[in-house]
């Protein structure tokens, strides 16, 4: 009797175990990398970006090839006159097909 309890509480905790691991999974999965600004810029530069967000200060960008990155801008004021240009530029020609600030 004792030993089917033992083996029980052991499946369940084994079972938890795996929930668990398949949870940070896919939590690591849907977190955006973050990234230093001098990679944003070079993102922007080299026409990478295909659409991206400014919430608060925080920059949340997808890439062509689906890769979601994210970098806390110390100023919005300083994104925009050092990307300004260039985001006008490849929204106009639809190398960045989506951005919004809030």
């Amino acid at each position: 009797m004792k030993n089917k309890k033992v083996k029980g509480v052991s499946a369940y905790i084994f079972f938890m175990l795996i929930l668990l691991g398949v949870l940070l999974t896919f939590q690591s999965l849907s977190a955006p990398k973050e990234i230093s600004y001098s990679k944003v810029v070079s993102l922007f530069e080299n026409e990478k970006i295909e659409s991206f967000v400014v919430e608060g200060s925080e920059l949340t960008v997808k890439t062509a090839e689906g890769s979601i990155f994210a970098h806390d801008l110390a100023s919005i004021d300083i994104f925009m006159y050092d990307l300004g240009e260039v985001i006008n530029e490849q929204r106009s020609s639809g190398i960045i097909k989506e951005n919004n600030y809030q």
